[in-house]
């Protein structure tokens, strides 16, 4: 499972181990076993076991590439529970990736809520799945969304100044430098001048050790 994922509650042992088994599959990169082992559910009544074979399906079917699939055994998650922030984060990311940005924003909004609602529902904070989302979106090419969530994240960091990695870590922050370099589509897209302005007003907002780091990524930015 990825990081942000909190592993769902398990219906009685038989059946658990089978779907634990499943999530093992899935652990050591064996999806097709994963959605072969949990078919044997596609029919069941527990709610508890019908959550966890969509739930499965999805995370097989994204970590295969088949990014519709996923969208849709993501949805049905969303609309058994609708609670968890984890499943909305899931909906989010497949959703994107199939290139239906809408409903992953609108599913991105959901996880904000879901996580002020109740933080344990998920494995990471704001900050970190906005980190996330970045990257999914400059993986199908939404720049300019993308650069819309890091002003976000940027704020964030701004409004702490603190760039301490430790500091960081225990804030549920992003390293920087991690953040700066997902964000190195979006400067590549938005030209030398406007990236330049944008990590320069970034830095004067910072602490010394978050403007220098600052001003050592703009040495290697590299543009056309």
């Amino acid at each position: 499972m990825d990081e942000f994922e909190i592993e769902p509650e398990l219906p009685n042992h038989n059946v658990a181990e089978s779907i634990q088994a499943a999530w093992n599959h899935i652990d050591n990169g064996e999806y097709d076993a994963a959605v072969a082992l949990v078919e044997q559910f596609a029919h069941n009544k527990q709610p508890d076991v019908i959550y966890n074979y969509h739930k499965i399906r999805s995370a097989a079917t994204f970590r295969m590439g088949d990014y519709d699939i996923a969208k849709s055994e993501a949805l049905i998650v969303t609309k058994m529970d609708g609670v968890k922030a984890n499943d909305w984060f899931d909906l989010c990311t497949c959703a994107t990736m199939n290139q239906n940005i809408s409903l992953g924003e609108d599913a991105f909004n959901n996880t904000v809520k879901a996580i002020q609602k109740n933080p344990d529902s998920i494995n990471s904070s704001i900050p970190q799945i906005l980190f996330y989302y970045i990257q999914v979106l400059c993986a199908v090419n939404e720049i300019d969304k993308a650069f819309e969530q890091l002003d976000r994240l940027k704020n964030v960091y701004t409004s702490i100044k603190n760039t301490d990695p430790t500091y960081l870590q225990d804030v549920g922050v992003p390293f920087l430098s991690n953040t700066l370099d997902a964000g190195m589509p979006i400067f590549t897209h938005i030209g030398q001048e406007e990236s330049q302005a944008w990590l320069n007003d970034f830095a004067n907002q910072l602490d010394n050790e978050g403007m220098h780091l600052i001003n050592q990524f703009k040495t290697g930015l590299c543009f056309n």
